[in-house]
């Protein structure tokens, strides 16, 4: 399953679930909400042209996009 940002929780759950150790199982903030015993927790059908921007040629597909 590929995961998309942005991922939406509880402030109060989240913070409560950062408060776990670090572990290198730790992926993004569901991971961590897992671990942290939150296991209700809804997936939602994403959007293959919902992209991250994170170096040049992100952009080049985002203007593509556009």
């Amino acid at each position: 399953m590929a995961v998309q940002t942005p991922q939406a929780f509880s402030a109060t759950m989240l913070k409560k679930a950062y408060e776990l150790p670090y572990q290198s199982s730790f992926t993004d903030d569901a991971s961590v909400m897992e671990a942290a015993g939150f296991d209700n927790l809804a997936v939602c059908e994403g959007d293959v042209n919902n992209i991250k921007i994170t170096n040049p040629r992100d952009l080049t597909i985002a203007e593509a996009l556009l």
